[in-house]
């Protein structure tokens, strides 16, 4: 058939996001890919780190992890699914974190709102943890980091 492949190898990945894999419908997990280095966070948390300065990080309960995978860039890096809905809670700070903020920065003649990312899937995108595909040397396209944001932290 000219070569055809009209089954292609499932993805071993793809196939432990399956929610119940009894169920007719076979759907998968609700999750967000972020891709960056694992430490450990505060308690049980898992802590993942967009570089290799270790500066900048973003905690994650285990419950919200629900797989990872090294990623295969000869890196270290790792990308790690964690559940969309724990990306979008709202508010991602509190009122009085808020006017914390403020007051630290006393004096100031600027907005605070731009250091208070409202959801963790903001949080993510300002830490660079939200990969975006590109195509790269080799067949199919390649995980890498986002550029860092204009005016942003490096």
């Amino acid at each position: 058939m000219n070569g055809r492949v009209r089954q292609p190898p499932r993805n071993p990945i793809a196939e432990r996001l399956i929610e119940d894999p009894d169920s007719p419908g076979r759907e998968t997990v609700q999750v967000m890919a972020l891709v960056g280095f694992v430490g450990r966070g505060r308690g049980q948390d898992v802590r993942l780190f967009p570089d290799m300065d270790f500066q900048r990080y973003m905690d994650f309960s285990p419950d919200d992890i629900i797989d990872s995978a090294p990623l295969d860039d000869g890196g270290g890096r790792t990308v790690v699914w964690v559940r969309s809905d724990t990306m979008f809670q709202e508010p991602l700070f509190s009122d009085e974190a808020a006017e914390r903020l403020a007051e630290l920065l006393q004096g100031s003649s600027m907005s605070t709102w731009p250091f208070i990312p409202a959801t963790r899937y903001v949080a993510a995108q300002l830490l660079d943890l939200v990969p975006r595909l590109t195509d790269g040397e080799g067949p199919g396209p390649h995980l890498v980091p986002r550029p860092p944001m204009e005016g942003g932290p490096a």
